[in-house]
């Protein structure tokens, strides 16, 4: 039980992450660059399996929600930084 509150608590501080990165994804589906979704979730799910892969034993459960979250940090960053690019292009 403590591990599943442990892992609430962590998984909590980076959820709205995945909000904003779901806002990006809406955002490049509708504007027809679907492949910048398909990059950024395959960039996410590497770095939660790597990470978790790596440090699972030595921090448990928890270590599933920081990698998560870090994986919502990177994605969220990569696409912000192709959305300004985009933008800079248009003007």
């Amino acid at each position: 039980m403590v591990n599943g509150i442990e892992y609430m608590k962590t998984i909590a501080i980076f959820y709205v992450l995945c909000f904003i990165g779901s806002a990006f994804v809406g955002w490049y589906r509708g504007s027809g660059k679907v492949n910048i979704p398909v990059i950024g979730t395959v960039l996410h799910i590497s770095i939660r399996v790597i990470i978790s892969y790596l440090f699972i034993q030595q921090f448990g459960l928890k270590t599933i929600a920081f990698a998560t979250g870090i994986g919502w940090v990177s994605v969220v960053t990569f696409q912000y930084i192709i959305f300004c690019r985009s933008k800079k292009i248009e003007r």
